[in-house]
């Protein structure tokens, strides 16, 4: 896939992950310094945008995004979750690539039991890292990736 093509399928999106996050200077954005640790600063700076009537995307490069799994979100996660939502809360509810942001605490409670229940029944285990990320890309990304192009090529064909 080209630069060019990978821009145009650009996708639209109101919240982004922390992974890779790309802001034009002229843009004039800040990231929140009062946003409690650094989760969900992605989704933040995302409705900042919105809020200055700019637009979020996605360009679809791959990432590997090699960490240490965790078994369950971080006390300092659920904080940041609290602050964004009295920060946003005319526009809830939003949708973040962890968790929904709504008036209630329902995705917290949702998160423990379920996270509580899955490590009873030892199926909470988190993945581990990958250690050699090239290896990865060619022996299961990039089959899909290929996969995906032709997909791709076929619904431009027809």
């Amino acid at each position: 896939m080209s630069i060019r093509q990978a821009f145009a399928a650009l996708l639209g999106r109101r919240s982004l992950d922390e992974m890779l996050l790309v802001l034009r200077r002229s843009a004039d954005l800040f990231f929140d310094e009062r946003l409690p640790g650094f989760h969900l600063y992605g989704t933040d700076i995302c409705l900042e945008a919105e809020a200055h009537g700019m637009r979020n995307y996605v360009v679809p490069p791959f990432v590997l995004h090699n960490s240490i799994n965790i078994k369950w979100l971080p006390m300092s996660f659920w904080r940041a979750y609290m602050y964004l939502r009295r920060k946003w809360k005319n526009r809830l509810p939003i949708l973040t690539p962890c968790t929904k942001i709504i008036a209630g605490c329902t995705p917290i409670i949702n998160h423990i039991l379920t996270t509580c229940w899955s490590s009873i029944r030892g199926k909470n285990k988190p993945g581990c890292r990958v250690t050699n990320p090239e290896s990865f890309y060619v022996e299961r990304l990039a089959p899909t990736i290929e996969a995906f192009k032709h997909k791709q090529t076929y619904h431009e064909e027809h």
